[in-house]
């Protein structure tokens, strides 16, 4: 039978998701988002139009009673895939199959563990019937009315307040789902993992950006911790599962699914080029974007966008501390954007709220350049050779221990240092020889010979 819709994301509001690419990564490729006004829901429902659909809020619990709802679905109360059969709709809870995954993936476990969820909505619903069914031994929901009706009546179970601390200060496990910490919010926590003495793991369902606050703090503390991306692609790769009749239990589901998270993080993450003034982070940066079709920003001109001065027109009016301020607004505000090539100041990873926001969603690529060969022209903090080198010794354990590659300028050979990028960070760099006008003299640098 053909139906109008084949298969998609159900939603009231839908913004920007990954959907649709992970469906059509995994050989679906006739699955759309599909916005749904409240009151349009029933109805599309009801008349059947389509092969497969995920719902996701405000119609996970609405969608129970159009489905016979089978597996976890029937314990958590909502659904999130729904398949049309020839017997009528069936419902399912992938969400759980997601988290389950992230948790695992990450080497956590829910057994024998305390267990604080951040939130009461959908999301919390699923977690808490996973801490259920993994074993915990307490479960807490954290909610700002302290109230949460699918925990009441549980044993070993109960829900408070944020400020009751002393209630759930002792969690060996949390996982936030609630949005503080997402885009454009991107900053921001729901708890401080201060008060946890016990915490060992951290899990969070927002994957925009991919380090959240409290999962950079989590690692910082050396605890297990994930972000949601691999509970939205095993999520969605059960579903398929669902849609397609397939099973679920075949041995490539982990190869699968890796796959596609790795080439989600590929897109999504930022390339950040750092090092020292004159290094060449905004020539390669072009180049690089150039040859992997990603949009190129310079925080230097972002700075000048923003404030309507030059960096050393600030610095040469305000002083270095008023640059430093405002220079950090310019990095919190472009570490906010995904899959883009930015180049940054040299000084920029003095500060560590700077280097929180870089890592926040971003591949650091270090550049290092001989200090001989750093220009000194029109820069009022690196004015001359001596103090050029003062700086390298204070910056170079910064930049060393910021980024994700560190790769050796190739002077006067920009294609070269691109080609090492690339190479270094497996992208598809077949065409890179190809693609460059030929090299020009940095006219900044007053020394010509720099290979030795």
């Amino acid at each position: 039978m053909e139906h109008k819709y084949q298969y998609g994301l159900l939603g009231e509001r839908l913004g920007h998701s990954f959907s649709p690419e992970i469906h059509a990564l995994l050989g679906n490729g006739d699955y759309n988002l599909k916005p749904m006004p409240a009151d349009e829901f029933d109805r599309f429902m009801t008349v059947r139009d389509f092969k497969g659909v995920n719902v996701t809020i405000p119609y996970k619990e609405r969608a129970l009673k159009f489905c016979e709802v089978r597996g976890d679905a029937v314990n958590i109360g909502s659904v999130n895939t729904v398949v049309n059969t020839a017997d009528g709709l069936v419902g399912y809870n992938t969400d759980i199959c997601g988290l389950e995954y992230m948790i695992s993936r990450a080497g956590g476990t829910l057994k024998d563990r305390k267990v604080v969820i951040l939130g009461s909505g959908g999301t919390a619903r699923c977690a808490f019937y996973a801490a259920r069914k993994g074993g915990a031994r307490e479960i807490v929901v954290l909610s700002r009315s302290g109230k949460c009706e699918f925990a009441e009546g549980v044993a070993n179970a109960s829900a408070c307040t944020y400020d009751e601390t002393d209630r759930y200060n002792d969690a060996e496990v949390i996982i936030n789902t609630t949005p503080v910490g997402m885009y454009p919010d991107s900053y921001n926590a729901p708890v401080s993992l201060d008060i946890f003495d016990s915490c060992e793991s951290v899990f969070d369902v927002i994957f925009n950006p991919l380090e959240t606050k409290i999962v950079r703090e989590a690692r910082k503390r050396g605890l297990r911790a994930s972000n949601g991306l691999p509970m939205l692609v095993a999520q969605a790769w059960y579903a398929n599962a669902y849609f397609f009749d397939l099973d679920t239990e075949r041995a490539c589901r982990e190869e699968e699914i890796e796959d596609i998270l790795a080439t989600l993080e590929r897109k999504v993450k930022n390339l950040v080029l750092i090092g020292m003034p004159g290094s060449g982070k905004s020539t390669v940066g072009k180049a690089l974007a150039d040859i992997t079709n990603r949009e190129f920003a310079d925080s230097d001109e972002e700075f000048t966008k923003m404030f309507n001065m030059t960096p050393e027109e600030c610095i040469r009016t305000y002083g270095e501390a008023e640059f430093r301020d405002k220079e950090t607004s310019v990095i919190l505000e472009m570490m906010k954007k995904t899959g883009i090539v930015m180049s940054t100041g040299g000084g920029s990873i003095l500060r560590e709220v700077n280097r929180d926001a870089m890592k926040s969603n971003s591949t650091i690529i270090y550049l290092d350049r001989k200090t001989e060969c750093l220009s000194t022209a029109g820069r009022p903090l690196s004015k001359d050779f001596d103090t050029v080198h003062k700086l390298f010794e204070e910056r170079k354990a910064f930049y060393l221990n910021l980024s994700d590659i560190k790769v050796t300028v190739k002077e006067g050979e920009v294609s070269g240092t691109v080609r090492e990028i690339c190479g270094q960070l497996n992208l598809n760099n077949d065409t890179t020889a190809d693609c460059y006008r030929p090299e020009q003299p940095d006219a900044r640098n007053p020394r010509e010979d720099c290979t030795r």
